[in-house]
């Protein structure tokens, strides 16, 4: 851990020179912001196409020799990148400080993911006077020549960068700037390459007096300024990542959490959703009745609202970001993913769940680390949550959340008092949010007692026992929301879309009170503080608006609901039907997803089999197939250490894990691979149901 924060504090050292540079830079011209981009060598193929299609898609025709005349298939004029060879400007720091209208301290950009600084296409072979689309910076970086732009001059600039950065509200109207290159030679060739751009603002303030940059006290005829500039910015920039990829790779993400291919199977759903939204907008009238039920069967009706595609934005690109090693080291991998929390709670309209969400993670990985990490058992738990909502998210898109949300809402048409509440879409994902985040949130609770008393006894040297009567909390009468009342409205949900009353709830009921006393289950509990959490602010929030009071109430509890049965404690004699022992994703989809993807999350975990810890497998792939009849999902986990566990005992691990779980609608796999000397081996363990028969193992 120490080593881990150690790297991590050489990184946020370096920021301190970098702020200081770009501060005096400022006040040495005079400007409002200085912000510094460097050329980023490591991003992923797709994101740089997509950089490159997002600035110049509006691209116009342009005859003329100094323009680009590139069409699609459609004739709407815009580049080909697979014609251009192009690198990618990144943003690094910025130094701003100017006072708004009213005298109060503005700020140049506001730095989170909706409104961060765009990114800058620098093409490297281009004759062109101008680009439409590619902005002052990026033709600083093309050209290798220092822009000085002010008034009517930066209007005139084919740019769009400019205006839609203020309409995002990053900056506002720029009336003068200096852009300048920072150039290196090849030691070999002299041949001079673009490092990056420098680039000072001045903006407009309204009830300001004209400000003007400093230039030519800098940049006069009889001043050597700008070599001299140039030299000390290359210099830093060479010192910036220099330090920035020392121990970049040992410290990244990848390295400590071995999961990086998940980017894979993130950008095998995006082009799902993709093909989604191009059936749901073409014209109706057009498809015949077959077409429509073929759309329909291969594209599950995935919807085509907004937010949902915000999300997968969202995930694909923090997984752009950690591929580039970007963040390293625990802190920072996990200050990026509450980032991402943060902003797929927004997007679920769930905003005002997040502060209780983030306080409840950063104590929860804090009391981890304190009381657990230096034991040989200890298994990260809030990476380990943030991986189970990816899965579960990418899954959910494979599968079809509507087919989900129909399974969901047969099941709440037979509850007493949630019969009729609809839950859609967004709903869905708010629950798998609600799922992940909080399933494991009491972990450390379950192993209290032993804990606690090893805590002690190697901070105090002295053996004092250690003891929590659980039973108790079930009449602690402290709020509106007791664990028994809470314990008896979890039981109202489990409901078989089948039939009413056909899951043995009484049994649910008394696995609840004995998992509870008898094993202090971490699911259970954490079952309980959700719905603690949230439902009476729900019903304060919500007190005029009765119909969304109930759904959301209702999600709280599905939510808690699938918590509470991921052990086996609780799951082992459950049954979805008198006629059968099983619990189906059919019947119980995000139970199922939650006990699937809880169990698969392996990678970057110790994992212990028959009392004997195995260093953590890695994510091999996240395989995702699936025709018109049957999807199939395979997550390949690998073992490249010599001591792994036995197949026997690894399989009868599995089995136990999820022994009540089942699906005859997907197949959902899990491989794991030894890697030895004259080769691997492998088997694959799934759970499927097609007939209503036992298990099947191949």
């Amino acid at each position: 851990m120490s080593s881990v924060l150690t790297s991590t504090k050489k990184r946020f050292e370096l920021r301190e020179p970098l702020r200081s540079f770009l501060h005096s830079l400022r006040n040495i011209f005079n400007a409002d912001a200085c912000a510094l981009y460097l050329i980023s060598d490591n991003m992923d193929i797709d994101e740089k196409k997509e950089e490159f299609v997002r600035r110049f898609k509006d691209c116009p025709k342009n005859n003329s020799k100094d323009g680009l005349d590139i069409k699609n298939a459609s004739g709407k004029a815009m580049i080909a990148d697979d014609h251009m060879e192009y690198d990618i400007l990144k943003f690094i720091g910025v130094d701003d400080y100017y006072k708004d209208d009213k005298g109060f301290a503005a700020n140049h950009w506001s730095y989170d993911y909706k409104n961060r600084p765009h990114k800058y296409i620098v093409i490297k072979k281009c004759d062109c006077t101008y680009i439409y689309g590619e902005g002052i910076t990026g033709l600083t970086a093309r050209s290798k020549k220092m822009q000085h732009l002010i008034g009517n001059k930066i209007d005139r600039c084919p740019s769009r960068s400019g205006e839609e950065d203020t309409e995002r509200n990053i900056h506002p109207k720029c009336v003068e700037l200096i852009s300048i290159p920072i150039i290196n030679k090849d030691i070999d060739t002299g041949e001079e390459f673009i490092r990056g751009v420098v680039r000072l603002d001045v903006y407009d303030v309204p009830g300001r007096d004209e400000k003007r940059l400093k230039y030519d006290s800098y940049f006069g005829k009889k001043n050597g300024g700008i070599k001299e500039l140039n030299s000390i910015i290359n210099d830093l920039s060479l010192q910036l990542e220099k330090i920035s990829s020392k121990d970049a790779e040992e410290k990244s993400y990848n390295k400590l959490f071995q999961g990086i291919e998940i980017i894979k199977a993130i950008k095998t759903i995006g082009e799902i959703i993709g093909s989604s939204e191009k059936k749901s907008n073409s014209d109706v009238a057009s498809v015949n009745v077959d077409d429509e039920k073929d759309r329909e069967k291969d594209y599950n009706g995935l919807p085509d609202v907004d937010r949902n595609k915000e999300i997968y934005d969202l995930t694909r690109h923090l997984f752009f970001v950690f591929q580039r090693y970007t963040y390293i080291g625990y802190d920072e991998i996990m200050e990026r993913v509450l980032y991402y929390i943060k902003d797929v709670f927004d997007c679920l309209n769930m905003s005002d769940y997040y502060k209780i969400t983030e306080e409840r993670l950063l104590k929860f990985r804090d009391h981890e680390q304190l009381m657990l990490y230096s034991t040989d058992k200890y298994r990260d738990h809030f990476m380990h949550q943030f991986h189970v909502f990816v899965l579960g998210y990418i899954f959910l898109n494979f599968i079809g959340i509507d087919v989900v949300k129909d399974r969901i809402n047969n099941r709440l048409e037979k509850t007493l008092s949630y019969d009729k509440v609809k839950i859609d879409e967004e709903g869905v994902l708010r629950m798998w949010a609600l799922i992940a985040m909080f399933h494991d949130i009491t972990y450390i609770f379950e192993k209290y007692d032993k804990t606690m008393q090893k805590f002690i006894s190697e901070q105090l040297f002295a053996e004092i026992p250690v003891h929590v009567d659980w039973g108790s909390i079930l009449s602690d009468k402290g709020r509106s929301n007791g664990y028994i009342d809470s314990l008896c409205k979890l039981t109202e949900f489990f409901e078989s879309p089948i039939e009413k009353n056909i899951t043995n709830k009484t049994e649910l009921f008394g696995n609840y009170i004995q998992a509870l006393q008898d094993h202090q289950d971490h699911g259970l509990i954490s079952a309980i503080l959700l719905i603690n959490l949230f439902i009476d602010s729900i019903k304060k929030k919500y007190n005029n608006n009765p119909d969304e009071q109930n759904k959301r109430a209702a999600e709280i509890y599905l939510s808690a609901l699938a918590i509470s049965m991921h052990n086996e404690c609780v799951f082992n004699t459950l049954k979805e039907d008198m006629n059968n022992r099983f619990i189906s994703f059919e019947g119980f989809p995000l139970e199922f997803l939650l006990m699937y993807c809880d169990t698969v999350q392996e990678w970057g975990r110790k994992k212990e089999i028959d009392k004997v810890f195995y260093d953590a497998p890695v994510l091999k792939e996240i395989a995702l197939y699936g025709g018109k009849k049957k999807k199939e999902i395979n997550c390949d986990l690998q073992y490249l250490g010599a001591e792994v566990p036995d197949e026997n005992k690894l399989n009868g691990f599995l089995e136990k894990k999820i022994l009540k779980f089942c699906s005859s609608e997907v197949v959902f796999n899990m491989t794991y691979s030894y890697k030895r000397r004259g080769g691997s081996t492998a088997f694959t363990f799934y759970r499927q149901r097609p007939d209503g028969s036992d298990n099947q193992k191949k």
